[in-house]
């Protein structure tokens, strides 16, 4: 998460290549730190992406 610039998009793939960690484990980290709200989710299916 540190590695994330502040307002720097980044979509799972891109997250998944800089973590290693795979897809659907990183899904689930994805979507609880979103609820957490320490991630921000823009977009839906393959456009989806993340901000800090």
């Amino acid at each position: 998460m540190q590695s994330l610039e502040p307002n720097q998009p980044l979509a799972k793939k891109e997250l998944a290549d800089m973590t290693g960690i795979n897809s659907s484990r990183l899904s689930r980290l994805l979507r609880k730190l979103t609820d957490r709200h320490l991630l921000t989710k823009v977009g839906a299916g393959r456009g989806t992406k993340y901000y800090r």
